[in-house]
């Protein structure tokens, strides 16, 4: 499954949760959406390992408990990946819909690329 990475890069703290979600920026693209803050100018002491931090969350609209964790078991596979090609410093709250596991396994990164890109996260070379 590889999501060692991915866990290194859980944003935590309900302070940092609240202002992700008061000053955060709503991006969507198909299949998931996200909420983004930009943290360069906010936090300062030392450089973290990841300067990107992600939270997710899946809505009991997508169904039972293992639908919904198999969601997040997913997006987790998409992310860790992904990591390695992330710039800036950012946290991000991720949405992904109800489909998302069930799409196709290029299709879900180039979902997840796509929403980062419009994020201006991820640059445009990969």
């Amino acid at each position: 499954m590889g999501t060692a990475r991915f866990r290194q890069a859980v944003l935590k703290g309900k302070s940092k949760v609240d202002r992700l979600f008061a000053s955060g920026t709503y991006i969507s693209a198909p299949h998931i959406s996200a909420r983004v803050f930009n943290t360069c100018n906010v936090e300062s002491g030392p450089p973290a390992l990841y300067q990107i931090r992600f939270v997710l969350f899946v809505s009991r609209k997508a169904g039972k408990a293992t639908r919904r964790n198999r969601i997040r078991r997913v997006l987790r596979e998409v992310i860790d990946p992904v990591l390695v090609d992330l710039q800036g410093c950012y946290d991000l709250a991720l949405f992904p819909g109800r489909r998302f596991a069930e799409l196709d396994p290029a299709e879900r990164e180039r979902a997840f690329r796509g929403l980062l890109r419009k994020a201006k996260v991820l640059s445009d070379h990969t």
